[in-house]
């Protein structure tokens, strides 16, 4: 089996040549749906990954964690390639590779040294053996599949096989084809437990759950659900697992201090989590309830004065971004349909304003579901 590799390290890319049937080479992602008849193989990835970490164990490295994101990141690409017809580095007449590595990792806030691309084509049914000794014999590949050149942070891997009955352009005539596709990067958040936070401007913190003490970010992590985060004089950039087919999304949070978690919507909503950020803010400053007391002769008596509270009246953090979010108060929540807005508790109720978009703003203790359109803004009082 003839190999082809095109390599990216950094910002740079190799040349890309048109390779001939049965040639692996090195590709990136991208999202396209699949019009050929194919049928996913996770066999036959999951078989691939073992003998990657098969030899990089036989060389002394530790293995490639597996990510679900990376996996739908690989596959998006197998599937435009089936599906119009080329096998390449770049997508013809559309991205070039770089370009959709940088918009895959760049919100992510990683640089494109922490990642690379593999991919194979063959007639038939796929060989993971032959896949995997191919890229091991090969230098180029060799280097991926060991990290060589790479950052310390290349350690995540995701692997997509998918055999094709029939494919148009440069599959036509071949009957069956089997399209491997291996995107190795960075750590990757997990559906439902953790999350990518990275300091976008600012000073940004963080308190892992467990702990008493902030710490400032200075670069992206992944961070597990219960994770706080303090925004009030910084801006930080969140991706997020948006469903349980691994899809990512992103948004900016800025000017407040809020907990991340996943949590389930209102009943009957699709998708079945969202991203929760939960204002925590102090609000020291607002007036405590007085319970009047009694004399012991059962009279009312006046309530001793106490002095006035000090501290914050009012936390707030806006939002600005497309995806399944969800900013919650003391009062209301607001789910994102893709927007920019505030959410803002005071010590008489929670208030939503909507600059840009349209938001879902639920009154939590009165559960009323109210949409909330750009130019607006809705106050969700306190109980009383």
């Amino acid at each position: 089996m003839a190999i082809f590799a095109i390599v990216i390290l950094c910002c740079a890319a190799g040349g890309n040549a048109a390779p001939a049937p049965g040639s692996p080479v090195t590709a990136a992602g991208t999202e396209a749906p699949l019009e050929a008849a194919a049928t996913s193989s996770e066999k036959f990835a999951d078989e691939i990954v073992a003998r990657i970490n098969a030899f990089r164990a036989s060389q002394g490295l530790a293995p490639f964690a597996s990510s679900p994101v990376l996996t739908a990141f690989a596959a998006s690409h197998v599937q435009d390639m089936l599906a119009k017809g080329y096998f390449g580095h770049d997508q013809p007449g559309g991205q070039t590779a770089l370009q959709r590595l940088a918009a895959f990792y760049g919100p992510e806030g990683y640089a494109l040294n922490n990642t690379a691309e593999s991919i194979s084509f063959s007639p038939g049914p796929g060989d993971a053996a032959a896949v995997v000794q191919d890229w091991i014999d090969d230098p180029p590949h060799r280097d991926i599949l060991l990290g060589t050149g790479r950052g310390p942070l290349y350690t995540t891997l995701g692997v997509s096989a998918v055999t094709a009955d029939s494919a148009p352009g440069d599959y036509a005539g071949l009957g069956q084809v089997s399209v491997v596709s291996a995107e190795v990067g960075p750590p990757q958040p997990v559906y439902g437990q953790s999350v990518i936070v990275a300091p976008v401007s600012g000073v940004v913190r963080v308190r892992l759950p467990g702990s008493k003490t902030f710490t400032t970010l200075n670069s992206s992590g992944v961070f597990d659900s219960g994770t706080e985060v303090d925004t009030t004089k910084g801006r930080i950039r969140l991706t997020s697992v948006s469903d349980d087919l691994a899809n990512i999304q992103t948004a900016d949070f800025y000017r407040g201090q809020f907990v991340i978690t996943y949590t389930a919507d209102f009943p009957g909503a699709l998708p079945s989590l969202l991203t929760n950020l939960q204002l925590t803010g102090p609000l020291s400053g607002c007036p405590r309830r007085v319970v009047a007391t009694r004399h012991l002769a059962g009279q009312n008596a006046k309530p001793k004065p106490k002095p006035k509270p000090k501290g914050p009246t009012t936390r707030s953090l806006w939002g600005d971004g497309v995806g399944h979010f969800r900013t919650q108060g003391a009062y209301a929540s607001a789910t994102v349909r893709g927007t920019n807005w505030l959410t803002q508790d005071t010590c008489t109720g929670t208030r939503v304003q909507v600059v840009t978009g349209l938001l879902d703003v639920f009154d939590i203790k009165r559960n009323i579901h109210t949409p909330v359109a750009a130019g607006h803004s809705l106050v969700v009082p306190k109980p009383k």
